[in-house]
């Protein structure tokens, strides 16, 4: 079993950014970023053999409690490609600022070790827009949507839980939540 670790957008600004993801992933022909719900990935994910996931899960959500929430702001879209020559890929999405508060919760959760999916890379926190199945074609064409359609609102809020996803052949689904600690100073 695979797990994505994410925190997702409060339902108003989930919305808005759905409001904004499915007519320009249409306008591309892209659909897997709309396989997930609008979040923030917050650390490289758990693998675990499918008859250990429920205590997998389990005992990541419980280590995850016992963080505290963090400070999350969109810093306006970022457009990139990544992948071999040939093989591109594109990204868009918006960039989230690093906080004190997001890196401390990013960390917090990189100290539970059992299961990882691999090494955390470089913590590059962003909201996707598309991404996979999009090519560099396409990442232009939401580039000139993007100048077309004017200032694109920013997003800020309390990431106040963690959430494990798994994946079934149509989307991601929620496995399981845990609210962090509710004595946020900011």
């Amino acid at each position: 079993m695979r797990f994505v670790i994410i925190t997702l957008a409060p339902p108003d600004i989930g919305e808005e950014i759905d409001a904004l993801r499915r007519p320009w992933n249409e306008a591309v022909g892209a659909q897997e970023a709309l396989r997930y719900p609008p979040h923030l990935t917050l650390r490289t994910g758990l693998v675990c053999p499918d008859d250990q996931a429920a205590a997998a899960a389990a005992t990541f959500l419980d280590h995850a409690r016992s963080c505290r929430p963090a400070t999350l702001t969109t810093q306006g879209l970022f457009f990139t490609t990544y992948g071999e020559p040939g093989r591109q890929r594109g990204m868009v999405g918006w960039s989230v600022a690093s906080s004190e508060s997001l890196w401390t919760l990013h960390q917090g959760l990189l100290e539970f070790k059992p299961w990882a999916k691999g090494p955390q890379g470089e913590f590059r926190p962003h909201l996707t827009l598309a991404f996979d199945d999009l090519g560099p074609e396409g990442v232009e064409i939401l580039r000139q949507k993007a100048r077309a359609s004017g200032p694109v609102p920013d997003f800020s809020w309390t990431a106040d839980h963690v959430a494990l996803y798994h994946e079934t052949p149509e989307r991601w689904v929620e496995w399981g939540r845990v609210p962090l600690k509710a004595d946020f100073g900011g």
